[in-house]
């Protein structure tokens, strides 16, 4: 990509974050505003009714019949895209005359205040409760914090499509085939039977085995007492117990093998809709409820991690306190935690995987050594470490924003960024500016001083990482 279209895009992306912040400053108006009616009809006759008159009407836009407040909800979806064009500038058009910036701020706020009243005049409207199955990212990272195993259970699944949006986790993509049915079976035994050689993890999952002051049925119970609360993500009833226990027993009733029937429930239990599919239940006809404890849990758990709820977070929602704003403020901010250890590096915080996944998608880098790869005649000097820098880069990036609550602005201009020693040589020879001179220090930290017009010389106040990237992802 040349400077120019750098500078294009830069630009593109500066709008749309200075349009989401006035959107987001207009949304939080006092909805008590008041603009008269005269007021509004003279900003209309002022900058908008010279193209959208009963004569012209561009776009289909008639507003000329426009003659007090309770007009505007009778066309709520114009008036809606009306606030959002004259909030981000795109109306009136430029050339005509521009209103000042308090009148136009007073008519969007006028807007949107009275098609709130408007829309809320008839009580709260309760959305749709979720119910979709687990992409193959979430399956896997599920089944990694279930059992405790460090291996990809999802790596045979299916890949997923992308929605309307572009990413994988649209519920509308996500559907359920029989190659799905065989493919969930398949890694289901196959993550249990991985735990279960390991002692530590094994300890963890059969929390029970028969001896003479226990049945068989008795020690499943136990043991299923304590995984499916954590594999459907909430409490279970004792029904839902007595389900897997029999499954348990009709296993045993064919060998009397005790592991080989606990093994063959918890199997079963990784392939039940329960586990596979993450849902809410839904309100009662005319009823509006809040969404339950462990389901804001879970809403959490899949949204920053991708991945259920750690033991911190169904604590909390056994105690019922997802629901006090204070609580939930304080769990956003340890969800994004990414420490750095002694050696500047950040390593095992579930933060990234939020960051790698959304970050692969959006900028369509997971695509990169895969379905496709620059010409060589083009770039010889690429090759698999200055690819991996690619691709981690961002991922880095985005993870340090994060954590740290830095400003999104730093997506336009920022003073850092994580590279490997490839991609930092790559940038020095053949990005960076003359001005931009790289120092290495003592501890191996790769530091950036840049020199501009009217300053000296400026400590950037984050260090790049020229660790191998398998050393920072270890």
């Amino acid at each position: 990509m040349n400077s120019r279209s750098i500078k294009f895009a830069l630009a593109i992306l500066l709008a749309t974050l200075l349009g989401m912040m006035t959107q987001t400053q207009l949304t939080m108006a006092d909805e008590k505003v008041v603009m008269p009616d005269s007021a509004v009809i003279a900003f209309l006759r002022d900058h908008c009714l010279e193209c959208h008159n009963a004569e012209e009407a561009e776009s289909g836009l008639d507003l000329s019949t426009f003659s007090q407040t309770g007009d505007i909800t009778k066309a709520v979806t114009d008036w809606t895209r009306i606030a959002a064009r004259v909030s981000e500038r795109q109306m009136p058009p430029a050339g005509s005359k521009m209103p000042e910036t308090e009148t136009r701020v007073n008519f969007v706020r006028w807007i949107q205040s009275t098609l709130s009243k408007h829309l809320c005049d008839d009580g709260v409207t309760p959305g749709r409760p979720i119910i979709r199955r687990m992409n193959r990212t979430e399956y896997a990272n599920t089944v990694r914090d279930l059992l405790g195993i460090p291996i990809n259970a999802g790596h045979a699944l299916p890949n997923d499509g992308a929605g309307g949006e572009g990413f994988d986790n649209a519920a509308e993509t996500l559907f359920i085939s029989p190659i799905y049915a065989e493919k969930y079976l398949q890694a289901a035994k196959s993550a249990i039977g991985h735990a279960l050689k390991d002692p530590a993890d094994r300890k963890r999952i059969i929390v029970a085995a028969p001896n003479k002051e226990r049945t068989p049925n008795q020690s499943a119970r136990l043991v299923l007492g304590n995984f499916l609360p954590q594999a459907f993500r909430r409490p279970v009833s004792d029904t839902e117990i007595d389900e897997y226990a029999a499954l348990f027993e009709q296993a045993f009733a064919v060998d009397e093998s005790y592991d080989s029937a606990i093994e063959f429930a918890l199997v079963a239990a990784m392939v039940s809709p329960k586990f596979l599919f993450l849902y809410e239940q839904p309100s009662s006809p005319g009823e509006q409820t809040l969404v339950s404890h462990h389901e804001m849990a879970s809403r959490l758990s899949y949204f920053l991690w991708a991945s259920m709820p750690d033991q911190e977070l169904m604590k909390l929602a056994d105690q019922e306190k997802l629901h006090d704003v204070d609580v939930l403020t304080e769990q956003v901010k340890r969800m994004l935690q990414s420490k750095v250890d002694s050696r500047g590096l950040r390593r095992d915080s579930k933060v990234r995987g939020f960051a790698s996944s959304f970050i692969e998608q959006w900028l369509g880098t997971r695509a990169l050594g895969r379905e496709f790869k620059p010409d060589e005649s083009v770039a010889p000097r690429y090759d698999s470490e200055l690819e991996g820098g690619m691709k981690y880069e961002p991922i880095f990036f985005f993870e340090d924003l994060l954590s740290d609550n830095r400003s999104l602005l730093n997506l336009i201009d920022s003073d850092f960024t994580y590279v490997n020693r490839r991609l930092a040589n790559h940038y020095a020879s053949e990005r960076l500016p003359n001005n931009f001179r790289s120092l290495i220090s003592k501890n191996n930290i790769l530091r950036k001083n840049k020199e501009e017009d009217g300053f000296k010389n400026i400590d950037l106040k984050v260090s790049f990482e020229i660790s191998i990237f398998s050393v920072l992802i270890d």
